[in-house]
């Protein structure tokens, strides 16, 4: 799953709820700002494009945080 290089995979228009991200690949974040706290959550991604749109989906797993968004 870690990586240095990423391709991002075309998939179909779509509307946004429906963008099919099961197109790409999924990565867990690993880096982080050395200035950062000792708490870093799992956070995983997914990149993929229509040809016109660049679409982003994470995923943060913070069992240390109450949850206020699930969903935007």
């Amino acid at each position: 799953m870690p990586c240095k290089n990423y391709n991002v995979k075309r998939t179909a228009t779509a509307t946004l709820s429906e963008i099919d991200f099961a197109a790409g690949e999924t990565v867990k974040l690993l880096e982080v700002r050395p200035e950062s706290s000792y708490h870093h959550p799992e956070v995983l991604f997914t990149l993929v494009h229509d040809g016109s749109t660049l679409y982003l989906r994470f995923t943060v797993f913070d069992h240390k945080k109450a949850v206020r968004h699930s969903q935007w």
